[in-house]
């Protein structure tokens, strides 16, 4: 009989990259011919959630949505994926969430975002998702939507279940919150670390 799919809850974000590539970054004033451009769906929730996808999770994705031209391409390469959208919420009011990564001839890139419906994630829309949390096996975080959102996702897992994995994979600014999750709960970064990360295999003994 074959393993049950391990499943992976997103709380994330969606950003359209409009990538442009030049050969440099136009000073103040100055219009400058580039050399490309792309768009592609992206944040690093929706990156995230694709990835779990391809690696064989089966996926929830909770987040917010224009009900723009963006909008349509994330829902439908989500579904393409097989990544569960009922927890999407599609904002009336705000478009989604962009980026427009530049490029120069080096590499070296530098990049606008403008969060938009990202950024009108509520509390009470992750708490629509409970029951996928609460049995999810690993809880994504990035804090690339509201900080409460994040926290109170972080809240309802280690209340329902005995959680492997929940990861805060990157720190943004909390104005002032302070507050890094992990298994049961939060704690404030700079207070002692515990021991050994709850979610670490004990090795046994040689």
């Amino acid at each position: 009989m074959s393993e049950a799919k391990p499943k992976v809850v997103v709380v994330g974000s969606f950003m359209m990259d409009l990538v442009v590539k030049a050969e440099r970054r136009p000073r103040k004033g100055e219009t400058l011919i580039g050399d490309e451009f792309g768009m592609f769906i992206g944040g690093k929730g929706t990156n995230q959630a694709i990835a779990a996808a391809r690696l064989g999770a089966q996926v929830d994705m909770i987040g917010r949505l224009g009900t723009d031209l963006f909008g349509d391409m994330f829902m439908s390469a989500l579904n393409e994926e097989g990544i569960n959208t009922q927890f999407i919420v599609r904002d009336r009011e705000v478009g989604t969430g962009v980026g427009t990564p530049v490029i120069d001839a080096q590499g070296d890139n530098s990049i606008i975002i403008i969060p938009r419906a990202n950024m009108r994630l509520t509390v009470e829309d992750v708490k629509k998702a409970e029951n996928v949390i609460g049995v999810a096996n690993v809880l994504l975080l990035q804090l690339e939507v509201p900080v409460e959102s994040s926290q109170r996702a972080a809240e309802i897992a280690p209340r329902q279940i005995h959680i492997r994995a929940l990861w805060v994979v990157q720190q943004g600014d909390l104005g002032g919150h302070g507050l890094t999750f992990f298994r049961g709960g939060f704690r404030e970064w700079g207070t002692p670390r515990p021991a050994r990360r709850p979610w670490a295999r004990r090795r046994r003994a040689a």
